[in-house]
């Protein structure tokens, strides 16, 4: 098992889809390890029509915006250009230190929002549905989002 937890400054931003590219090269025509990738909720969905985080208005004038939209590339390429097991895990739109009430929801493409449409897990929860994932392996060569509602 490999968990890819890289990240760059925004300044540097399309390290993110560099680096996947080189994990891609490397793991390619292997069985092990299993990769899982700690993505961002930017390709997250908000919408039945296929509306990105990223394409949202409030996101495209986001200081992150550049990491999203790398962490995006991320997903497409893993999608596209991998064949050996992967799993890439999106968090809720709000990951941060915080409580660790041991229960999450996760989805496929969604991004996970509360009753009061919210969107939030704390990083304690969101290393469960990683360590999870891990052991379980439900979303082999497949993107997964996570959150709590």
């Amino acid at each position: 098992m490999l968990v890819d937890a890289f990240s760059a400054p925004i300044e540097e931003s399309d390290n993110h889809w560099k680096s996947i590219d080189h994990l891609i090269t490397e793991l390619n025509g292997t069985s092990k390890p299993r990769l899982i990738v700690v993505g961002g909720a930017a390709s997250s969905l908000v919408d039945d029509k296929g509306t990105r985080v990223l394409d949202t208005p409030s996101f495209k004038e986001a200081p992150y915006y550049a990491t999203g939209a790398a962490q995006s590339i991320q997903l497409d390429h893993l999608k596209s250009d991998a064949t050996f097991d992967w799993t890439f895990i999106s968090p809720a739109g709000l990951f941060e230190p915080g409580e660790r009430t041991g229960t999450y929801t996760t989805g496929t493409d969604e991004l996970i929002v509360d009753a009061n449409g919210n969107s939030y897990i704390s990083m304690e929860d969101y290393a469960m549905a990683l360590l999870d994932e891990a052991e379980k392996g439900k979303h082999i060569r497949a993107r997964f989002t996570v959150g709590q509602r």
